[in-house]
């Protein structure tokens, strides 16, 4: 399957001083993108203001749409053809409408994680968790009862758990499952679904407590308010996402402290901080889906029942229209997004096992002929944050760009010192390094100039 160019039609019907464009695509010589041409972007003149917040306007429109309805600029290589493929298994995701939709194999993958729809490009991964959604069966339960399939699912499905805590005196109740591998300094993401019940707060945690394997690496979600209310000072990391009908995904991440078999445990709490209670019999909460998987992330959620299952790697390559497009006498790549892991941040742009663009560990843009690199550190920030890339090549050698609308950077190489067979968006090979969410990909046919760089590479706002 393939998804079309999420071209941005910008500037289309504005003043004779603001429209780009080739009178024919990939003919005539080489243009060069100037600050005057882009200044639309500036936001210099209240028509300024108006065009971008048209450009803001459709922009969104087309993020919402699927890609058969978004709109193909009319020097495109061809007229409604296809910007990449992508290789995949099935995987879960977030849908427009809250839900969790199964996405087929070999399709490009659309998350509505973040509250808006973006293009998911993932490395592999496993849940080593066991019994993933039958939490009635592997799972040890500690002074808790459960009732199985008691209400709809994150996916619309009737397959998720009642766990109830029992009549025990200023105890701990809790699940746990055991037996689960870990590796020291290796980081370990722990994630469920989770809706409240009559009890809201709830913990996840790696290890018993303090244990030999992971200290203090827990957190307690309140799901009356979506939000973490407690955690440990061995995480490094927690994230809580909302889906439809009262359910939340959260994860934890923490570094364990030793090699061996380790456990995840799911508590009952009373508050914030109180997990040693009297019970009542009747309380509980709703749980369903947990994974743990190495990373800092959690990934797209991969069911599991009696063993661990992997997720293969995402593979999207461009079309040989768009590689053509990139390869000519010039052009201008513009791609906005999120890069979430810090531990394994993402290639932009590779082919044939060489990062040509990537972003650092730092949150800093690194391009790559194999050989020579040019390091963006204006408009670098936290990894986790949004991007905004754009990066342009052409004759001379010369290859230019920015970040985050941040100063240009410029050097006399090409992108790659042998033209690429493949190119790739979020990896140089067969696979990504890390996870990606791609809210736009745009091919400019021009070689964007010094100032019409740091405008088109404006983050996602």
């Amino acid at each position: 399957m393939s998804l079309r160019r999420t071209h941005i039609a910008m500037l289309e019907g504005a003043s004779a001083g603001h429209v780009l464009g080739r009178t024919t695509a990939g003919t005539g010589p080489v243009e060069e993108l100037t600050g005057a041409q882009v200044r639309g972007l500036a936001l210099s003149t209240p028509e300024d203001a108006a065009i971008v917040a048209s450009v803001e306007a459709m922009s969104r429109s087309l993020n919402g749409l699927p890609p058969e309805a978004m709109l193909a600029a009319p020097w495109q290589v061809e007229r409604g053809s296809t910007l990449l493929t992508v290789t995949s298994s099935a995987k879960r995701v977030v849908s427009s409408t809250g839900l969790l939709a199964t996405v087929a194999v070999n399709t490009p993958a659309y998350s509505w994680a973040t509250g808006r729809r973006q293009l998911l490009i993932e490395p592999a991964a496993t849940n080593l968790m066991l019994q993933s959604e039958a939490l009635n069966t592997t799972w040890t339960k500690v002074r808790m009862t459960v009732t199985a399939d008691a209400t709809t699912a994150p996916d619309g499905a009737t397959t998720a758990d009642k766990f109830v805590v029992d009549t025990s005196v200023t105890t701990s109740h809790y699940i746990r499952q055991s037996a689960l591998p870990v590796t020291t300094g290796v980081a370990m993401t722990l994630s469920a679904f989770l809706k409240a019940g009559e009890l809201s707060f709830v913990r996840l945690q790696l290890g018993a407590g303090s244990s030999t394997y992971f200290v203090n690496a827990y957190a307690t979600v309140d799901l009356s308010t979506g939000t973490i209310a407690n955690s440990g000072d061995g995480v490094t990391r927690t994230s809580v996402t909302q889906l439809a009908n009262g359910w939340y995904r959260v994860s934890i991440t923490a570094v364990p402290i030793a090699t061996g078999t380790s456990t995840v445990d799911i508590l009952a709490m009373s508050s914030a901080t109180n997990n040693l209670f009297t019970g009542n019999g009747v309380d509980g909460f709703w749980l369903w889906g947990a994974q743990l998987e190495l990373g800092d992330v959690a990934s797209s959620y991969i069911p599991t029942t009696t063993a661990a299952v992997t997720r293969s790697a995402d593979d999207a390559q461009l079309t040989t229209a768009a590689r053509t497009m990139l390869i000519g006498l010039g052009a201008t790549l513009v791609l906005r997004g999120v890069a979430p892991s810090a531990l394994s941040p993402p290639v932009l742009l590779g082919g044939d096992a060489v990062a040509m663009a990537e972003i650092t560990s730092g949150g800093a843009l690194r391009l790559s002929d194999g050989t020579t690199t040019l390091d963006v550190t204006a408009g670098s920030g936290a990894v986790g944050t949004g991007f905004g890339a754009a990066l342009s090549r052409g004759p001379g050698p010369l290859r230019r760009a920015a970040l985050n609308g941040g100063a240009v950077a410029t050097d006399a190489h090409d992108w790659w010192s042998t033209t690429p067979t493949t190119l790739r968006i979020g990896g140089a090979s067969a696979g990504p390094t890390g996870p990606v969410r791609i809210d736009e990909i745009s091919i400019w046919p021009w070689v964007a100039g010094a100032a019409a760089t740091p405008l088109l590479a404006r983050a996602w706002s």
